[in-house]
Order: structure tokens, then C-alpha cells, then sequence
């Protein structure tokens, strides 16, 4: 009993009593104690269970001994790293090691000494476990790079296994309340929960499961039936699932045909938005698995990062692709705009929320699908990744209801389900603004213009004044991660990317009308285009924010934004006037063509996918551009065939079902008629 008091005492005079200088700073002879020392020295006066309390007791009593397998705790155990300035808050120790404690060591010794062969294999008196805590740390010795990465400490240990997560939690936190954890720096960290970095079986008993294992069961129902060739004579349930067969949906995506009706340039803008948009991700990621945020951060000023980020600006390109598909399929379908001429404005209102249900059912089966994985993603690896992702990006189900009804752009970035999700909702959105401006356009052409032009000017001062507020806010600093902070004020809103669906809405409506058409343009404004699109993009691409006056943001993100996209449009209307014929044979290629098929599931997929990839990584490492390709190249190959099979089971099955719904009930009323 005296033995372990003094033992208690010892420690304590250890880690406490770090002598001042007048200034606060610590003296010469200050000693920095293990961080794993003092927690087990709270086993002496914390409540924690009998069992967690003796093993603790002897492994703090071994470690003051210096015994071998007592080292090796402390050893493989996290403490304060290199880099804490820079928010490094990975102090992880090595899982690994901690588990080789309760086994002998099968490792080649050269001098086998008594020594060396008693450091390889002496043993605990009791098993060992590694257990990771998470918790808020706040340090005015740290730089706190962007409020939108959070400040996790992640804490690794290697402690008796008999002590409970709670056991440990409350050790930790009795520690780290009481005592300072470094001479120099000011921290304080709130912990919050414990993990042991073991696969939880119980995720199984979620509800997502069991409804997973039903739309699995009815999928494989539906392509069993779908593969049957004689449906001649079947209901017309039966006839339905003709949709669901794998070799018509392989085919259909394989297939190239050439068709002059087809603008093939928006096959070009897709693959070329989709990948752009892909490496910024990976990119945005990576921010999780380095030891220095900050330091990643600085690397954005250079030009071929400032090149990764600005995809953002390419989420517009998609915008103005949705629109101008819009219009130009719309003007094309005669017999759709004369059957608007002849309805009343009962049948129209009918007719128009038929469009929007179609709109809404080929949108659904998708994110309905991305919306299961990545809540089930979340639930198997969460209990084995070593990182706290769930503070970084939502795959929680507490928000799905938003999703499913397409307004999930209304809340904000950190409540949403599935973020990336967010663009489904603004195209929804404008979607059905502008489909209905065109049911209006049918029959009062002239009127409507003068609304398109109201509608897109309310647009650009809504916009410009959104960003505005946005810039001039006190905590705003454009840089990479501030893009987020945009994220809530105006990037995901429904009235900022109008803007470029109505740069679609005029080139689709320029396109329709050129069709058959001769379009003759002159060289000096050929050359004079492409002069322009390369200054413009060189500037979009390239352009430094620090030699930029923030006057000038509100300008560049409204007005800015919308003469590039009107230069992709430009882009897209030369390719069909034959003016820029590189472009639709690019687009022409199969592989081209069969990638932009699979862009909307490339899109809704790639986030998981990087989830899963850069989760798994257990090692804190420094920033690397070659570790952003690596990962990069490693998500494409990975996405693209994950991509295919969610196109052929899911996504264009029931796209061609409900198409064949909505014609199916377009015929019986004309029949009827």
C-alpha cells in the first residue's frame, strides 16, 4: 500500500509540477511526461471499474520500471506530434504494434542476445488493445486553418483490454482536465467517444439493412424476368420487366450509332466536367489524411491546384447543358407544342406535372440508390476507419426526407444527407421554372421573352447580392476551403444557378433554330471567339485570388460566371455549325460516349467511392501532389466500373420503365381522344 502511494505520488510530482519562469515559459530542467503515463496514473484516483483499475496499476507501476513489454505499450501508444502549430491532431501510435504485445514477435535477429531476444518476445501479464478518442481540441498555439475542418484530435492508446471505452474516456479526460498535457502549448480537448477500432456487428440490426435486403430481393426478381425471351402473351406487369434485362441495358450502353440529330459536343462537356469535378473532390478529401492542413492548404496558391479547384466553376457547364437539352428536346417534340396550342389551361396544368413527375421519377431510383450506400458505407466502416469522418462529411439519414423531395438545398452544408446530392435539387428547381416558362412560350411566344429577360435579371441581383453579402462578411477569406463557407450563403440555391440554365435555355433555342440551317461565320470573328475563350479560360483556370481586390468577386461570380458558360455554349452551337469539328469527334468516340452515358452515375457514386478509399488509409502522411493522382486514378478506374454495374441494374432499367409508363399513358388518352 505505502509502495503504491509513493508510486502515485511520484507520478504526480512528474507531470504537475512544471516549474515557471516569470513570463510563463518553462524553465530549462521542464519534463515532458508520456501522455499514456498519465493516464494510467489516473487509475489511482478515478472511478473505473476493479479489473480496468488493477491492470492499469500494474502496467503504470511496469512502465516507471522500464519493463520491456511495458515499452512497448508506451511505445506503440499516440502522443503530441511534430507540427502542432500546424493542426496536426493525428497522434495515433501504431494499432498494429499494440497488438503484436500479446504475441511473440516472428522476426529475423542477427545478434540473438539475451537482450534482443527478451525486447522481440516478452509478454504482458494480460492482453492489450489499441483504442482510439476522438475529441474537439482548441489550442491559441494552434492555427485554426478554416472553421469548416474540424478540429478532431484523434488519439491513439494502447491500453489493457479489460478497461471499457468508458474507462478509458473517463481516465483520458480526468487527465487532460487536470493536468497539461505539453510544457509549451496550450491544449484543451474535450473528448467525446472511444472507439477499438473493431468491425460492430451490430450495424446489421439498422433498419437501412432490412430494407436493402427487400430492394435487393425485388431487383434480382425484376432481372430474372427481365431475362426471359418469350413476354409476348404476359401481363402487362410482365410485359414491364422486359426494362430490367442486363444484356439490353449492357447493349445500350456499349452502342455508338451515329445520329445527325444528336449533339455529340455535350458528350465532350460531360466526360470533360465529370473528371474535373472528380479530382477536386479527391482533392478536397485528401484535407483529412494530412498531418498539415494548413501547409496542404498554402499549396492552393499554386496554379496547377488552383486548376483542381476550380471545377467548381464546372458544375455550371452541367447547368447549361441541363437547359439547353431542355429547350432544344422540348422545341424538336412539334407534335408536344401543337398539343399545348389545342389544350386548355386545365389540361396543360395536367400535362406540365406529368413532365415534372418524369423529371423527378428518372432522378429517383438513382438517389434513392446513393442515399442506401452511403448511409450503409458509413455504418460498416465507420467502427474500422481510423478517421472521424462523419465530422467532415453527412452520410447520416437524419435529413433523407429532404432528399427525396429535391429541397435538401435548403439546408445547410452540414446538416444535409449525401451532400453532393445538393445539384439534383437546383436542376430539379430549375427545371420546372423553365419547363414552365416554355409551356407559357407555346402559347404567348412574345410575352414570354420579355418574362425570360425579368427572370434572368431578378436572378443576376439576387445573385450578385448574395455574393456580395458573402464576401463582405467578416470571416470571409476567398481560399480553397472557403468555397464551403459560399456553400450556405448562395453555391447550392436554386436562383444562382438559373444563371447558367438560362445560358443553356438561349444557345439550346439558338441550336433549334439553326437546324437545317446554314450558319455562316466569318474568320475574324472565328479568331476572335477563340481568342477570347482562351484568355478567358487561361484566367478561370490560373488566376490568383491574392492579386484580386474582393470588390471585384460579385462581378467575376455573377457576371464572370455567365459569360463563360455563354462560351461553352458558344463552343457547343460551332460544334453543330461545323465550325469546330474536333470537338463533336471527340464526342463521337465510344468510349466518350459510353463514359458521358455513365457521367450521372459517376456523379452520385464517386463520393463514396473516395470515402471508402481515403478512409482506409490508416497512416498520417504529409501532403503529396503524387499521392492526389494516385488517389485520383485509383477513384476513376473504381467509379467507372462501379458505374456500370449501377447503370445496367439500376439506372437505366427503370429509367426506360418509367418512360415506357408515361408513353404507355400518352397513347391510351390519345386513344380515348
Amino acid at each position: 500500500m505505502r509502495r503504491d502511494l509513493f508510486l502515485f505520488i511520484v507520478t504526480f510530482w512528474l507531470i504537475s509540477c512544471t516549474p515557471l519562469t516569470a513570463n510563463g515559459a518553462p524553465e530549462n530542467n521542464v519534463r515532458h511526461m508520456p501522455i499514456l503515463l498519465g493516464i494510467l496514473g489516473e487509475s489511482f484516483a478515478t472511478n473505473i471499474s476493479t479489473e480496468c483499475r488493477q491492470d492499469a496499476q500494474i502496467a503504470h507501476k511496469s512502465l516507471i520500471k522500464r519493463e520491456i513489454w511495458a515499452l512497448k505499450m508506451l511505445d506503440s501508444s499516440g502522443d503530441i506530434e511534430t507540427n502542432f502549430i500546424w493542426q496536426n491532431n493525428y497522434w495515433l501510435g501504431s494499432r498494429e504494434f499494440c497488438d503484436e504485445i500479446n504475441n511473440p514477435v516472428p522476426v529475423y535477429i542477427e545478434k540473438r542476445t539475451k537482450e534482443s531476444l527478451k525486447l522481440a518476445n516478452d509478454l504482458p501479464p494480460f492482453p492489450f488493445e489499441y483504442r482510439l478518442l476522438y475529441g474537439d481540441i482548441t489550442s491559441q498555439h494552434q492555427i485554426q486553418y478554416e472553421r469548416i475542418i474540424s478540429t478532431v484530435l484523434h488519439l491513439g492508446l494502447c491500453l489493457p483490454k479489460s478497461c471499457s471505452n468508458d474507462d478509458v474516456l473517463t481516465m483520458t479526460q480526468n487527465y487532460f482536465n487536470e493536468h497539461k498535457v505539453s510544457p509549451f502549448f496550450d491544449i484543451n480537448v474535450q473528448f467525446n467517444h472511444v472507439k477499438n477500432l473493431k468491425f460492430n456487428w451490430d450495424v446489421f440490426n439498422d433498419w437501412i439493412f432490412k430494407v436493402t435486403g427487400v430492394i435487393i430481393l425485388g431487383l434480382i426478381a425484376l432481372h430474372v424476368l427481365g431475362a426471359r425471351k418469350n413476354i409476348g402473351n404476359c401481363p402487362k406487369i410482365l410485359h414491364y420487366c422486359r426494362h430490367f434485362s442486363i444484356k439490353d441495358n449492357y447493349r445500350g450502353l456499349v452502342s455508338s450509332t451515329e445520329d445527325p440529330k444528336i449533339v455529340y459536343s455535350l458528350n465532350f462537356f460531360r466526360v470533360l466536367c465529370s473528371t474535373w469535378v472528380t479530382l477536386n473532390h479527391v482533392y478536397l478529401f485528401s484535407y483529412i489524411i494530412v498531418e498539415s492542413i494548413p501547409l496542404n492548404g498554402m499549396r492552393t496558391k499554386t496554379f496547377y491546384i488552383r486548376s483542381i479547384y476550380r471545377s467548381a466553376l464546372m458544375l455550371d457547364v452541367f447547368f447549361l447543358m441541363s437547359g439547353f437539352v431542355l429547350i432544344y428536346n422540348f422545341l424538336k417534340n412539334h407534335d408536344l407544342c401543337e398539343k399545348i396550342r389545342r389544350n386548355s389551361l386545365r389540361e396543360n396544368a395536367k400535362l406540365f406535372c406529368k413532365h415534372i413527375l418524369n423529371r423527378y421519377l428518372r432522378f429517383m431510383p438513382t438517389l434513392i440508390a446513393t442515399l442506401i450506400l452511403s448511409r450503409i458505407t458509413h455504418l460498416i466502416f465507420d467502427s474500422i476507419f481510423y478517421r472521424d469522418m462523419d465530422h467532415n462529411y453527412s452520410f447520416r439519414c437524419k435529413w433523407w426526407m429532404w432528399n427525396i423531395f429535391f429541397i435538401q438545398n435548403f439546408l445547410r452544408f452540414s446538416e444535409m444527407a449525401a451532400v453532393w446530392t445538393w445539384s439534383l435539387a437546383s436542376d430539379l428547381q430549375c427545371f420546372i421554372i423553365f419547363q414552365l416558362l416554355l409551356f407559357v412560350f407555346i402559347k404567348y411566344p412574345k410575352q414570354t421573352k420579355y418574362l425570360f429577360v425579368v427572370l434572368v435579371s431578378a436572378c443576376t441581383y439576387i445573385s450578385y447580392k448574395s455574393v456580395y453579402d458573402t464576401i463582405y462578411a467578416e470571416y470571409f477569406e476567398f481560399s480553397f476551403l472557403a468555397m464551403i463557407y459560399i456553400v450556405d450563403g448562395f453555391y447550392m440555391k436554386a436562383y444562382y444557378r438559373m444563371l447558367p440554365y438560362a445560358c443553356g435555355i438561349l444557345t439550346g433555342y439558338i441550336c433549334y433554330q439553326t437546324i437545317g440551317k446554314e450558319v455562316v461565320i466569318s474568320s475574324k470573328i472565328r479568331k476572335l471567339f477563340w481568342t477570347t475563350t482562351f484568355i478567358a479560360f487561361g484566367i478561370i483556370v490560373f488566376y490568383s485570388e491574392s492579386y484580386i481586390p474582393n470588390f471585384t468577386f460579385p462581378f467575376l461570380f455573377t457576371f464572370g460566371r455567365m459569360g463563360y458558360t455563354l462560351l461553352a455554349g458558344v463552343l457547343i452551337l460551332f460544334g453543330q455549325w461545323g465550325y469546330c469539328n474536333w470537338v463533336n469527334q471527340i464526342g463521337k468516340m465510344p468510349f466518350v460516349v459510353k463514359i458521358s452515358k455513365l457521367s450521372f452515375s459517376q456523379y452520385m457514386l464517386h463520393p463514396i467511392v473516395i470515402y471508402i478509399i481515403l478512409g482506409s488509409h490508416n497512416d498520417v502522411i504529409f501532403a503529396s501532389y503524387i499521392l492526389v493522382i494516385s488517389f485520383c486514378i485509383a477513384t476513376t478506374i473504381f467509379t467507372y466500373y462501379i458505374s456500370v454495374i449501377f447503370y445496367v441494374l439500376i439506372e437505366s432499367p427503370f429509367n426506360r420503365l418509367f418512360d415506357d409508363i408515361m408513353q404507355m399513358k400518352g397513347k391510351k388518352k390519345k386513344t380515348n381522344d
